[in-house]
């Protein structure tokens, strides 16, 4: 009635055709038709499409399987008597099939035979008669030794199926018990498992606590030695500017003091003035070459002094990163408790300086002996910035040295990723040259199956050839006809005669054949899924190294960009407060040593923190660039 077919089977001797119905959502149901495609019944049989039709070989069973789950089976009787007798009256061809030549041959024998026979067996022929008496009981003999050795051999045959019941039965309990431990013992894993899934999470959770208890604690410690060391800072700078203020205040004083005995004595200095004019002027030029050059110096380290001040602003908010560098931070504080330490000592013995100044100014000898003085100050200044100019180069050139090292990382990366490109490729070559050699080996084993099959057919025919020889063993005439069919067919015609091969045998090749190219589809699937993955994991590896190669390329490029940032920044500040600094350097001639070295141990002391930090910085990054090629290298390996 319009509906779709699913499956159609026919029988033996193509008069009856039974069909499936699949349609959706609709019973299926089997339809009987004549070979004249007359429609004789329609039988329900599944609640859902017919899915399988398979009838027996015997025609008279029909196995039916639905999309519900059921399997069916109906008896089929043939109605035609005809038919069924005809092949019931069918029989199997015992046959063997031999040449004229042959058959011509064995009549001309059964008749030389046959005469043989009748002569024997003639009254006139005593001896004859009695010989095949003999013979007769001889037959009787073996007849009744063959009857007690098939009895002996089913008495052994049952013995043995009996035992193999026994052991059958015993395989089977074993494996119950073994697969009754398999499942005890899996589910104990499972328990110890979940058991320790449990135990893990709790202590994860604990270490995880504890890490952020240890963070909190961290951060306050750092924040008020941060604190601390900023208070510190700060009584510092007023107990200095007070200081300061206090020395200004007795300069003032000494001044008055001064021009009140130049007032007293303008006419000894008057003298003395021309005598020293000359001098002065000398003294005024190395004095002017000498305040260019420390107020170049001073403009620069005013100038890495504000970097080091915007640094410090971008260090608070990278706090976070300096977590593991805790204890790194509480050494360094002790460093700076002694470098204050020092820094004070030196600022006692500054004072003490200064109060020499201040009873050389009171004396009456002024200008003369004031710029003489000062000169030496100056020259002794000198002296400690040309040194420590010496020490910023020797600190420079570990850096340069520090930017050529990282530059000979990126190019030994390079060639690592070219090298890996190369491997990849090699590797690719190889999986096509084993995929060559598989084809191969697979055609050898096909050919070799097939040598072994024919030799095995081969042999089990020569066994049966032998078997039957083996039963004309008491007739020689027989069993020489047999054995020289035997060499004939297995010795000289080798070749030309084909060997009569057993269906069974036919059967369980072609069995063998169907499975072989079952598991061959099968392996060549998934070789074609295996080659997608290695295309996806090798693109995969590309990308990676070309991501990486990105990356490199950025962080060289931002390397580039902070280098010329850091030199503008630094000509534009250097260049804003130059006037500004020059203006206040001939006012400020006289304390310049003692300020300008403070502001040198301060901005020496923030660049090397800075330094520090940079390194560590550097070094985190080349530790997570040399664990992403580790990675890579792992994964293509």
């Amino acid at each position: 009635a319009g509906a779709p077919l699913s499956q159609i089977v026919m029988t033996k001797n193509q008069k009856a055709l039974f069909v499936g119905t699949a349609e959706k959502d609709a019973p299926g149901c089997i339809q009987i038709y004549k070979i004249s495609f007359e429609k004789i019944v329609d039988v329900q049989a599944h609640s859902k499409p017919v899915e399988r039709l398979k009838l027996s070989h015997c025609n008279q069973y029909l196995f039916s399987t639905g999309q519900d789950g059921c399997l069916i089976i109906y008896d089929v009787n043939d109605r035609d008597a005809k038919d069924r007798k005809g092949e019931a009256s069918l029989t199997y061809s015992d046959q063997v099939l031999t040449l004229p030549s042959q058959l011509e041959e064995y009549k001309n024998i059964r008749d030389q035979k046959q005469a043989e026979n009748a002569s024997l067996r003639s009254p006139d022929n005593l001896g004859s008669m009695i010989k095949n008496k003999n013979l007769e009981e001889e037959k009787q003999q073996l007849t009744e030794e063959i009857a007690t050795n098939s009895i002996q051999e089913t008495t052994k045959q049952e013995q043995l199926t009996s035992e193999k019941s026994t052991k059958e039965s015993q395989f089977q309990d074993s494996l119950k018990k073994i697969e009754e431990e398999f499942m005890a013992n899996k589910e104990d894993q499972k328990a110890k498992y979940s058991r320790q899934m449990l135990e893990d999470s709790t202590r994860h959770q604990q270490l995880v606590r504890e890490r952020e208890n240890k963070e909190r604690e961290g951060r306050e410690r750092i924040q008020d030695l941060i604190e601390h060391q900023k208070n510190e800072l700060e009584e510092l700078k007023f107990n200095h500017q007070k200081e300061m203020e206090t020395e200004q205040n007795n300069i003032d004083n000494h001044e008055e003091e001064i021009k009140v005995q130049k007032e007293k004595h303008q006419e000894i200095l008057q003298q003395i003035s021309e005598d020293a004019e000359k001098e002065k002027d000398q003294i005024t030029k190395k004095n002017q070459t000498d305040i260019k050059k420390i107020a170049d110096f001073s403009l620069k380290s005013k100038a890495e002094l504000q970097l080091n001040k915007n640094r410090n602003k971008d260090l608070t908010n990278e706090i976070e990163q300096l977590k593991r560098e805790s204890m790194d931070q509480k050494h360094l504080i002790d460093s700076q408790r002694g470098a204050n330490e020092e820094f004070k000592e030196e600022k006692e013995k500054k004072e003490k300086e200064i109060l020499e100044k201040d009873a050389v100014i009171g004396e009456k000898e002024a200008q003369i002996y004031q710029y003489k003085k000062k000169t030496q100050e100056l020259e002794k200044f000198k002296f400690v910035l040309d040194y420590k100019i010496k020490e910023l180069k020797a600190e420079i050139e570990p850096r340069n040295k520090e930017t050529e090292k990282l530059k000979g990382m990126t190019n030994d990366m390079d060639n690592s990723l070219k090298y890996f490109n190369k491997v990849n490729a090699g590797l690719g070559v190889i999986v096509d040259d084993l995929r060559v050699k598989q084809e191969k080996m697979q055609a050898l084993i096909k050919m070799n199956r097939y040598t072994i099959r024919t030799n095995n057919i081969l042999i089990k025919s020569f066994k049966d050839d032998i078997y039957e020889t083996v039963q004309y063993i008491d007739d020689p005439l027989k069993l020489q006809t047999f054995t020289h069919e035997m060499y004939q067919k297995y010795v000289k015609d080798s070749g030309k005669k084909a060997v009569e091969i057993n269906p069974e045998i036919r059967k369980e090749y072609d069995n063998q054949e169907k499975f072989l190219m079952n598991s061959k589809h099968s392996l060549e699937q998934k070789l074609k899924k295996d080659m997608n993955l290695h295309k996806k994991d090798s693109q995969k590896h590309m990308r990676e190294n070309y991501e990486l190669i990105k990356q490199i390329n950025t962080l060289r490029d931002r390397r580039d960009e902070l280098i010329s940032k850091t030199k503008k920044s630094e000509i534009s500040k250097l260049s804003m407060n130059a006037s500004e600094r020059v203006s206040n350097i001939n006012d400020r001639s006289s304390h310049a040593g003692a300020t300008q070295q403070d502001d040198f141990i301060e901005a020496e002391l923030i660049g090397k923190k800075e330094r520090i930090q940079q390194l560590r910085e550097e070094l985190e990054k080349a530790k997570e660039i040399n664990q992403n090629l580790k990675e890579t290298i792992e994964v293509e390996n």
